[in-house]
């Protein structure tokens, strides 16, 4: 059965005339837009879980271009970007002790772990006294801090150290 609605003839719920592909083409995009969004979002979820369940801690980062703490073992996760990161270890601290006066500062690296959606999986050491920076999938990851600073009198355990890293988009040419 045929009815008019609006001018537009209507048969069994549809619109008919030339105007049905023209909406339908733009639903089709729409839709195919919405698919690509909830594919990026389940990447990154299942990143995050599989972090998880292979016994990482897993936070959530507070964005570009902001200082991110990580302790060794730790992934954080930058949702709008598709980024996560690992701090692996701290492979080298033999920077001064606050209570000693030493001829050199002494350095600090670490090895961090790199992934992003639709990139291939990266590790890099950085070091630190100068703030020290790596180029991945579009990001330049820079180390600039590593807590707690030694004291002569004192071990530090491996698992309490913690790196501050800020990840910005890359921008050289």
């Amino acid at each position: 059965m045929q009815q008019v609605h609006g001018g537009t003839p209507v048969q069994a719920g549809r619109l008919a005339g030339p105007g049905r592909r023209g909406l339908a083409r733009r639903f089709r995009t729409c839709k195919s837009r919405v698919m690509k969004q909830a594919l990026v979002r389940s990447a990154l979820l299942l990143a995050a879980l599989a972090a998880a369940c292979s016994g990482d801690d897993v936070s959530l980062g507070l964005g570009l271009d902001r200082p991110t703490d990580l302790r060794v073992g730790e992934s954080v996760v930058f949702p709008g970007e598709g980024l996560q990161l690992r701090l692996n270890s701290v492979s080298e601290d033999s920077r001064c002790p606050s209570d000693v006066a030493c001829v050199t500062a002494g350095q600090a690296s670490i090895v961090l772990t790199a992934l992003r959606a639709g990139s291939s999986q990266q590790t890099f050491s950085l070091t630190i006294p100068a703030p020290d920076s790596a180029l991945y999938a579009g990001y330049e990851i820079r180390f600039l801090d590593l807590r707690p600073y030694p004291v002569s009198t004192e071990t530090i355990d491996p698992a309490s150290y913690i790196a501050t890293v800020v990840v910005s988009e890359d921008d050289t040419p």
